[in-house]
Order: C-alpha cells, then sequence, then structure tokens
C-alpha cells in the first residue's frame, strides 16, 4: 500500500525517507488511516532500536503535478529517519550465534517499549528490520497495519483489518482474524519465526495460507538445522514462542529476553550455508470466509496456561532507562508531532526511585503497597504515574491498570473503569465484553464462569434480548468480584494499579 521514497530535507542537506501511499491506495479511507495511525504509533515511541519520524503532512498540488502521477495530491506522508537500504535479512549470512542473540535482545527491547505503550506491531519479518543509519544499530521499521491496544478514550482499534499481515510469520489467532485475542504475544509469535529463519535460513513451515494455518495449528514444523552453532535449548526457546495458544508462549518480550540470557554459549563450530536463500515476504491481506470456517474445525483444544518465566525486576530503573539519542533535528521540521511524542520525565528522581523501591518491595514480599502522589494541579503527578506504570511494563515487573475518578463517580468508579479500560471494554458492546473477558480468563487461567458472568454484567449492565442478568444487592459484592480479579491477575507479576484525580 506504501512506497518509500529516498529525499533530502534542503535546508540542511539531510538524508531522510519519506513513505507515501501508491495512487490506488490513495483512493482508500483504510489505508488512508493506516499511514495516519503509523505515524500516531511511532511518534509516541522514543528507543534506539524503533524508526525515528522526523515529520509528516499531505502531498502538494506542486509536488503531485511534479511527480508525474507517482504522489496524489492531499495523500498523507511521513519522513523517516534514513537507513543505510539494508535490511536484517541482508545482514543474516555475517552473524554468528552471539551476533544472532544480540540483535533478538535489541529487538525484544523495541517490542517491549512498544507494547508498553500500547502499540502492537503485527508484521515482525526480517525486511521490516533495517541496518545502518546515523544512528548506529538495527531499527525497527513499517508499523503500518499496528494495532492501538488502547486510545485516549480506552478503545482499541486497528486500522489495517485484523487479520492483516505475513502469512508466513503470523500467529494463529492474527491468521483467523480473532482481534480479541491479539497482544503482546501476537507480535512474540511473529518474532518466534523470524529468529527461526535467522537461525536456520528457512521457515518452521511452508506451503500456502491454509497450509500454514494447519501446521501453525498443529505445531507441525520441519526439522530444526540452523546454520550456525547455537547453545542447547534455542530450540526449545524457539517452540515457546511459536506455541499454539498465547498462554503458553511468553507473556511479555522482557520474559523472552530474560530466557534468551539464561542461554549458554554456542560450542564451537562452522557455519552450514544451505542452498539458496529464503523469499522475499510480502504482507498479505487474508482471504475467504471458507478458507477460515476450515481453518477453525482444525483448532485444537486449548492448554493449560504455561508455566510464568519472569524477568527479575532491575534493582534501579536507571538500568532500564530507553530514551533514545535522537537523530539530528530537521531545520522548520517536525513541529506537526509535537503533541503526538511522549514528554520524557525530566528530573524527578527522589520521586522515582520512591516508586521503584514500592515495586520492588511488593516482588519481594508478596504484599500491596500504597503509594500516594501530591502536588498541585499541573505538578506532573499524572504523568509520573503514567511513566511507572510504562516503565513496568516494559521490563516485565508488572501489570499496569489504569483508572480515572470523576466528580460524583462513587469509591469504586476509578477501579471499575480501570478494569474496564485494561479489558478494553469501554464502549464496547456486550457480546464484545464477553469476548473480552472470556480472552484475558483464559490467557491468565483466572476465575470460574460464573466469574466472568458478573463481571461482564458490572462492565456492561444494560440487560439485551438474551443476556443472563446479574444483580449486585451491595457494593461490597461489586468491591469483592474487583479485588478478586486484580489478586488474580497479580498471581503472575504484581499489579501497578493507578488512579488517579481520586
Amino acid at each position: 500500500m506504501g512506497v518509500v521514497w529516498r529525499a533530502v530535507h534542503r535546508p540542511d542537506g539531510t538524508p531522510v525517507a519519506v513513505k507515501v501511499l501508491t495512487p490506488n491506495a490513495a483512493d482508500r479511507e483504510d489505508f488512508i488511516l493506516a499511514i495516519k495511525e503509523e505515524i500516531r504509533a511511532v511518534a509516541g515511541l522514543n528507543h534506539p532500536n524503533v524508526i525515528w519520524i522526523h515529520d509528516h503532512g499531505e502531498v502538494g498540488p506542486e509536488a503531485a503535478e511534479a511527480s508525474g502521477g507517482a504522489l496524489v495530491e492531499g495523500g498523507p506522508w511521513l519522513a523517516l529517519e534514513f537507513c543505510e537500504g539494508k535490511t536484517l535479512r541482508e545482514l543474516a549470512p555475517k552473524l554468528d550465534w552471539e551476533g544472532i542473540r544480540a540483535v533478538l535482545l535489541d529487538l525484544l527491547g523495541a517490542l517491549a517499549h512498544a507494547h508498553a505503550h500500547g502499540v502492537i506491531h503485527r508484521d515482525i519479518k526480517l525486511a521490516n528490520v533495517l541496518v545502518g543509519g546515523a544512528r548506529p544499530g538495527i531499527k525497527l521499521t513499517d508499523f503500518g497495519i499496528m494495532y492501538a491496544q488502547e486510545r485516549r478514550d480506552g478503545k482499541g482499534d486497528a486500522a489495517a483489518p485484523v487479520n492483516a499481515g505475513t502469512p508466513a510469520y503470523m500467529a494463529p489467532e492474527q491468521l483467523l482474524g480473532w482481534e480479541d485475542a491479539q497482544g503482546p504475544w501476537t507480535d512474540l509469535y511473529q518474532f518466534g519465526v523470524m529468529a527461526w529463519k535467522l537461525i536456520t535460513w528457512g521457515c518452521p513451515a511452508e506451503g500456502d495460507v491454509r497450509q500454514l494455518m494447519l501446521a501453525k495449528n498443529a505445531e507441525q514444523w520441519v526439522p530444526f538445522k540452523p546454520v550456525v552453532p547455537v547453545p542447547d535449548g534455542v530450540e526449545a526457546w524457539l517452540m515457546r514462542l511459536m506455541k499454539r495458544w498465547p498462554e503458553e508462549r511468553f507473556r511479555c518480550a522482557a520474559d523472552a529476553a530474560y530466557a534468551l540470557k539464561q542461554l549458554g554459549r554456542a560450542p564451537r563450530g562452522e557455519r552450514k550455508i544451505p542452498e539458496g536463500l529464503w523469499n522475499a515476504d510480502s504482507t498479505t491481506l487474508m482471504g475467504s470466509e471458507e478458507m477460515l470456517d476450515e481453518l477453525l474445525e482444525s483448532i485444537p483444544p486449548a492448554k493449560q496456561a504455561a508455566p510464568v518465566v519472569c524477568n527479575p525486576l532491575p534493582r534501579d530503573w536507571r538500568e532500564v532507562e530507553t530514551n533514545a539519542t535522537l537523530p539530528a533535528s530537521l531545520i522548520g521540521a517536525g513541529l506537526g508531532l509535537f503533541g503526538l511524542r511522549m514528554v520524557p520525565v525530566i528530573g524527578r528522581e527522589a520521586e522515582r526511585d520512591a516508586l521503584w523501591t514500592g515495586l520492588a518491595s511488593v516482588h519481594r514480599s508478596r504484599t500491596p503497597r500504597v503509594v500516594v502522589l501530591r502536588g498541585p494541579v499541573g505538578s506532573g503527578k499524572t504523568h509520573l504515574a503514567d511513566w511507572m506504570c510504562r516503565k513496568a511494563e516494559e521490563v516485565g515487573g508488572g501489570i499496569a491498570v489504569r483508572g480515572t475518578y470523576a466528580i460524583g463517580g462513587g469509591a469504586l468508579q476509578g477501579v471499575e473503569q480501570a478494569i474496564a479500560r485494561y479489558l478494553r471494554c469501554i464502549g464496547a458492546t456486550r457480546e464484545e465484553v464477553e469476548r473480552r473477558v472470556d480472552a484475558v480468563f483464559d490467557r491468565f487461567a483466572v476465575g470460574d464462569a460464573d466469574e466472568a458472568a458478573h463481571l461482564v454484567a458490572l462492565l456492561h449492565p444494560e440487560d439485551e434480548e438474551g443476556a443472563p442478568r446479574v444483580e449486585f444487592r451491595h457494593r461490597a459484592e461489586r468491591h469483592e468480584l474487583l479485588a478478586r480479579f486484580l489478586e488474580r491477575l497479580a498471581r503472575e507479576r504484581p499489579v501497578v494499579l493507578f488512579l488517579d484525580d481520586v
């Protein structure tokens, strides 16, 4: 849907990459929305291994005329930092195991950062990882079919179809278009396929979309034949990333990175060059209802959630600050992105120390702690608490649940809103609420059908035709239900419950 041009910023001669829609795509509202969502997503990220966006805008009449039809007047564009044109696919033949591991850890760091900001990439593959440029290192790029888990109104949304992607890499829930089942674990599945290709120069499964889905459902992979010596445990690590059911995979990128770091050194040996190279991968919009119906029949029963492998909480938040060294600012560019940028926390080290110490205490004692942030209006209390939530999620140190109190909303209003927001149920229909509650209960192996029904009734109290009616006679019942849900979430790792404007 898009094409990337090499360009130069005239005022200072800085090379940039400009992404625009093709003439056919520029006439489609869904593609226009997708590139606008890519702008919003990338502008809000600040990580050394995520591509940097310089500016955005719309194609003017002079540029459209001068392009001879290649550009469409009014079409959106975005200017990205320029990399040297190489992708991870081209770098792969030069990497030994330690080089591969370093690349994978960098990418997991980029994914952890994106996921902590609510951005699911959904198209992780070798061709979407660029190498080099003014900032050294690899860069995750092409967020064109990303999924925003949460907007400012608390709703999730995807501009592209929920089953768009590159079939060879896609997780089963993405191939089937199960929106409510997609999350960070969906990117981790794709990351696992990419890691397999990086290590073996081949795909774990081959064939058309139907054959791929059947293989993914059954976890029937080709034999694992690395082209470089790798340590014991690599195949098992890959297999966990590519499990059929999300609850069997690593919960977050930080957990996958921790497990990767635990693998030993590779034995001595020579590189085994396979015959030929892999074919290029292309992003695809998925197929027919008949094919999906057939694939649904092949789905095996769900298994119990796998034991959680948690990344230990770093002793100091300073160890994991990931603010990137930014490319040189372009003269006169980027002001239109100001409202989309994530503003870093400056100073406030004593306050951040207190928050981090509180989280560390919960990790050690497994008992809750309350931290109250006080200060005048506009002093940055919300921004500081939001930093804590994102940092805890980025390092795998906590599950962030955020809610805001409104005047006259009642004692539990902020907690109820926090859980609704976490479950992406704000503004959802009764059916959507039921699906999302069931998905979380399955993923975390929490609660039962009766408890799920009560939570649905709490989040969507309006009775609908055929929906079971649940009444809460006392506020204590609502309190108990909310507390039990949070307690069960916290069995995996601490919950960081952020209640604003209490």
